[in-house]
């Protein structure tokens, strides 16, 4: 699978000097769509590719990211929560330790409290 994103240009007359030409650049929407698990393993293994130079391939990135992802949730490759006691456990710690630093602990907000 091969994708070329390139940035293009076309002329526009200017405002106020008619007689001069500049670039302005056009904007493109690329989609791409993936139906097999061999296109998906190859715009994965793409991804991973340009994903070594990310500031020059970044609109191909993007491109790549999004079909990846909507090809994944199609087809179920999300995975669930854990199943095991210890992924359970360190879900809830997970949690806890978010909401500590998003609303404090209790025992700091009672302090505040007159």
């Amino acid at each position: 699978m091969a994708m070329v994103v390139t940035a293009i240009t076309r002329p526009v007359r200017s405002y106020f000097f008619p007689f001069v030409l500049t670039h302005k650049p056009v904007t493109l929407t690329l989609t791409l769509t993936l139906t097999t698990e061999a296109e998906h393993e190859a715009a994965v293994q793409e991804f991973q590719t340009l994903a070594t130079d990310e500031a020059a391939n970044y609109a191909q990135l993007l491109v790549l990211r999004d079909a990846i992802h909507a090809f994944e949730e199609a087809n179920g490759h999300i995975p669930g929560p854990p199943t095991t006691v210890a992924g359970r456990r360190q879900v809830e710690i997970f949690k806890r330790q978010l909401s500590k630093r998003a609303f404090g602990t209790r025992q700091n907000t009672k302090k505040l409290r007159p």
